[in-house]
């Protein structure tokens, strides 16, 4: 835990993107090795804000689910979008989180992603949502959510690290 931490921390926060290509792989090998490709229609993330995007120049979640759709051989979409970036979810206890975890995200409605939508939809197919750490599962939650919402009805699930003992 303490070296898998330390490279989340410089990660996530440092500025050290090329870890994302080795989170991406561990990702994808027990993604693999756990049959979730079968049926997958592509892989989609949590991602970042705009603001947060600016301070740290990329979005973890987005480098970690590209490299492991393009092992896959799938595609990565960005089907969300998130609409309010307050304080990082990192600094509150976890009934803050939970408090602050809705309305934190919308459906993309760019004419692209209607287009991609359109072209993959089926309901027997399975996306994958792609995050970087769980904490109290309220942002997977309400990603899920909202692409349920938007006829995307098997959805997986997968992060990078979480610090939960109950899973």
């Amino acid at each position: 835990t303490g070296a898998y931490k330390d490279a989340m921390i410089d990660y996530k926060f440092n500025g050290m993107i090329w870890i994302g290509r080795g989170f991406g792989e561990l990702m994808y090998e027990m993604l693999k090795k756990n049959n979730a490709f079968d049926g997958c229609i592509g892989i989609t993330y949590v991602p970042v804000s705009d603001k947060r995007l600016s301070e740290r120049g990329f979005d973890q979640s987005k480098i970690v689910a590209e490299y492991i759709a393009q092992k896959a051989k799938l595609k990565c979409f960005k089907l969300l979008s998130r609409c309010i970036q307050g304080t990082a979810q990192s600094k509150f206890n976890r009934k803050e989180r939970l408090e602050n975890s809705y309305k934190r995200f919308k459906f993309n409605n760019d004419i692209n992603v209607y287009k991609q939508k359109e072209m993959l939809f089926d309901k027997n197919n399975k996306l994958i949502l792609i995050d970087d750490i769980l904490t109290t599962g309220a942002t997977l939650e309400e990603c899920a959510s909202l692409l349920v919402e938007n006829g995307y009805n098997n959805i997986s699930a997968a992060v990078i690290a979480t610090g939960r003992k109950d899973i």
